[in-house]
């Protein structure tokens, strides 16, 4: 089954929550690459969200 695709907010707090745990020395080293890989994709994501989002204001501004 296909993961719902999540939106700004969700993938924001979700990425908070992967940094918090990284700045506070609270994630296992067993997962520290699958969170770090998980914590680009979703700063990748919101990256590219806000480019199409900042393109679709500045579109409609012309």
């Amino acid at each position: 089954m296909k993961k719902k695709q999540k939106n700004l907010n969700e993938a924001f707090k979700e990425l908070e929550e992967i940094v918090k745990k990284f700045e506070n020395e609270e994630i296992n080293l067993d997962k520290a690459i699958p969170e770090y890989k998980r914590a680009l994709r979703l700063a990748k994501f919101l990256e590219d969200r806000l480019k199409k989002m900042k393109n679709e204001v500045e579109e409609v501004g012309k």
